[in-house]
C-alpha cells in the first residue's frame, strides 16, 4: 500500500506480525505490542516492544540484541540508533548500580511552554488550587465564537501526552480540565495555564522506575461527590512495581453517582481491581519468575477508607456458588424461555393458591375499630 493510505498500517503491521513471527516472537494477549521470544534451554526471554516503525530490543546480553538486529536488518531496511536515549518524546536514563530507570519530558515540557508564551513565567508549587471549576455559561455559537476554545483545547491536548508518559502528579488537573473542552471560560483557561505554571518549576523532574524486586502494589482513592456539576465521585489509582515509582494510574469520574464514601471508594477498588488483574496476567505473559506461581503472594491494595475494608472483609456475608440454571435472580436480567420462567416463577413462590382463608386470617386483613 502507498503511504498515508489507510490501508498502509494495516499492511505493514500484519508484515511485521509476520516476520517476529517468522523469528519465533508471539504477540502479547494483553498488549499486541509487546513481542516475546524464549529461546530452548534458556532461563532468559527476549522482547521488543512495537510503536508503528519504532522498536525496542530487550535483552539478557547484547550478543541476543545484535542477532534480533540482524535478522531484522535482512527483512527490513532499518536504522540502528544505539542504547536507547530517547524514545517517543521520553529522554531515558539508566542507573546501572540502582538498577532504575528515568524518564522525563523535559524537551517536550519547554516545547509546550515555549508554544503558548510561558517560557518566562513565574512557577506555582501546585499544578491546580482549590477553586471549583463550574460551567462556563456563555453559550458557544458559530456566530459569536467563544475566544478561550481554541488556545485551552491546545494547551489540554498537550498536558495530556505528558500526564499519561510520565506526569502522575498532574492527572487530576488534566482530567478536571478535560470536561471543559467544549466550552471554555477565562477562569478555565487560567487553571490550565496554571498547570504550565506549575510545569515551569518542574520541567526537569522525571520518573523512576524498576528496582530490586518486581512487587506489585497499588494504591487507590476516591473523592465522594465533591463534583458540583453532576457530583459523580473521582477514582484515583496507582500501581507500583519494586521499590520505585509508578507502571500505571488513572484519575477519572465514576460512572454513576455514589451514595455514600464508601461507597464511592468501593466503585474505585473495583477499578483498581480490574487494574490488577490484568497487570498480574500481563507479568505473566511476561514471563516474570515471581508471577508463574499459582501460589505467588497476592497483590496490596492500600486504602484509607475503614468503611470500605471492613465491608470486603465482612465475615457476617458469605458467597457461595450456585449454578445459572437455579439462580433465581437471573430472571431479573433478561428475557428467559418458558420453563426457566416457570422453574423461577415457582421459586419466588408466585403462583395458583386455593382461595381458602381462614377466619384468623380474614380478621388480620380488617381494619382496627375506632376506639
Amino acid at each position: 500500500a502507498l503511504y498515508g493510505l489507510k490501508q498502509a498500517p494495516r499492511k505493514w503491521y500484519s508484515l511485521l506480525h509476520k516476520e517476529l513471527t517468522s523469528l519465533g516472537f508471539k504477540r502479547l494477549a494483553n498488549d499486541n505490542a509487546v513481542y516475546i521470544r524464549t529461546l530452548p534451554k534458556s532461563d532468559s526471554s527476549q522482547y521488543i516492544s512495537v510503536y508503528v516503525d519504532d522498536l525496542l530490543i530487550f535483552a539478557k546480553t547484547k550478543s541476543e540484541i545484535s542477532s534480533i538486529k540482524t535478522s531484522l536488518h535482512n527483512e527490513f531496511n532499518m536504522t540502528d540508533l544505539g542504547e536507547v536515549n530517547h524514545y517517543l518524546g521520553m529522554r531515558v536514563r539508566r542507573d546501572y548500580s540502582r538498577h532504575v530507570i528515568y524518564l522525563d519530558q523535559e524537551s517536550y515540557v519547554n516545547d509546550i511552554l515555549e508554544r503558548f508564551g510561558m517560557q518566562d513565567c513565574k512557577p506555582v508549587n501546585t499544578p491546580m488550587d482549590r477553586t471549583k471549576l463550574e460551567p462556563y455559561e456563555v453559550e458557544n455559537t458559530k456566530t459569536s465564537p467563544n475566544p478561550q476554545e481554541g488556545e485551552y483545547r491546545k494547551i489540554v491536548g498537550s498536558l495530556v501526552y505528558l500526564m499519561i508518559c510520565t506526569r502522575p502528579d498532574i492527572a487530576v488537573a488534566v482530567s478536571m480540565l478535560s470536561r471543559f473542552a467544549s466550552n471554555p471560560s477565562p477562569q478555565h483557561l487560567q487553571a490550565a495555564k496554571r498547570v504550565l505554571r506549575y510545569l515551569r518549576g518542574t520541567s526537569d523532574y522525571s520518573l523512576c522506575i524498576g528496582g530490586n524486586n518486581v512487587t506489585l502494589h497499588g494504591y487507590s482513592d476516591a473523592d465522594w461527590g465533591n463534583n458540583i456539576i453532576d457530583r459523580r465521585s473521582i477514582t484515583g489509582y496507582l500501581f507500583y512495581i519494586g521499590n520505585a515509582g509508578p507502571v500505571t494510574w488513572a484519575s477519572k469520574r465514576q460512572p454513576t453517582v455514589a451514595l455514600s464514601s464508601t461507597e464511592a471508594e468501593y466503585m474505585a477498588l473495583s477499578f483498581a481491581t480490574q487494574e490488577t488483574i490484568w497487570l498480574c496476567s500481563l507479568l505473566q505473559e511476561l514471563q516474570i519468575p515471581e508471577y508463574l506461581d499459582e501460589n505467588a503472594r497476592p497483590t496490596t491494595i492500600y486504602e484509607d477508607n475503614q468503611s470500605c475494608i471492613s465491608l470486603a472483609m465482612n465475615p457476617e456475608i458469605h458467597l457461595e456458588y450456585l449454578p445459572t440454571a437455579e439462580m433465581v435472580a437471573n430472571s431479573l436480567t433478561k428475557p428467559l424461555p418458558a420453563p426457566a420462567i416457570t422453574h423461577h416463577r415457582e421459586n419466588m413462590c408466585i403462583k395458583h393458591h386455593d382461595n381458602t382463608i381462614t377466619p384468623t386470617t380474614k380478621a388480620s386483613m380488617t381494619e382496627l375499630p375506632d376506639e
